[in-house]
């Protein structure tokens, strides 16, 4: 039943498009990215996911790969065979791009191939990404953005939706979810030192997956802050005032 209505779903998104922002509805079959399928429904929830941060930093050293997961989706229902789809890399200019091989498998790479195709029956699966740790991320971002490209089973879907970003690295870096919510009432504006010194302090990561825990739990959130405050004050006591990598005096709300 789940399935079926997936399936419903996405005939209706393609009949739904519209001219310019969105596609006409053609009867072709037509790939493109799109929310967990928990948010498939939810309109507002399109575009989400469009960029994801990871960083090696809180790994131990042995640890040389992580995977990312992305969902992409086949508009124009089931088919009772296999069909391939192929990603593309698209190099920003002024920026660090990451480079096949160095830091992520290669899209092109023999053993990802069956990761990148919809099995006969599938209209949504979850693709990898996996990257590679390089001794360039200590002390660089890098960025990969890519795209679905057209190929003999699929057409591309809609413009927003046919692309998705990655910024890996081996840095203490912003989780994506330090939004500006956590920064007006937990633990204000992020910086590396800032994030440092929570880390210090409490013993934790604070990392996604930590920060995801204790947005459910704001009365627990709103206890960390309190130490934070606490911890900063002391330490501002003995030591010069703390300043982030940009001079700024950190501080809590």
């Amino acid at each position: 039943m789940k399935n079926l209505l997936l399936i419903i779903f996405l005939s209706l998104v393609a009949f739904s498009c519209k001219k310019d922002n969105y596609l006409v509805y053609d009867s072709a079959d037509r790939i493109q990215f799109g929310p967990d399928i928990a948010y498939i429904y939810q309109s507002n929830a399109m575009l989400f996911d469009t960029l994801k941060s990871q960083t090696f930093y809180y790994y131990a050293d042995e640890v040389k790969t992580d995977t990312v997961f992305f969902d992409i989706y086949a508009i124009g229902g089931p088919k009772d065979f296999d069909r391939s789809f192929k990603l593309q890399q698209v190099l920003l200019n002024g920026m660090d791009n990451a480079v096949p091989g160095q830091h992520y498998v290669a899209f092109d790479d023999a053993n990802m191939q069956d990761d990148y195709l919809f099995k006969a029956g599938e209209v949504h699966k979850k693709i990898p990404i996996v990257l590679l740790r390089d001794p360039s991320m200590k002390t660089k971002s890098f960025v990969l953005k890519f795209n679905v490209v057209a190929n003999e089973n699929f057409q591309l879907g809609e413009t927003s939706n046919i692309w998705r970003k990655v910024i890996m690295t081996d840095r203490l870096s912003k989780p994506d979810n330090w939004t500006s919510s956590v920064n007006n009432v937990y633990l204000g504006e992020y910086s590396v030192r800032k994030h440092r010194f929570i880390i210090e302090v409490s013993g934790q990561k604070w990392d996604f997956d930590f920060i995801k825990l204790m947005i459910a739990e704001p009365t627990l959130l709103d206890y960390y802050k309190s130490v934070f405050k606490i911890a900063l004050i002391e330490y501002n006591k003995n030591n010069p005032i703390m300043l982030d990598e940009n001079g700024v005096e950190v501080k809590f709300p």
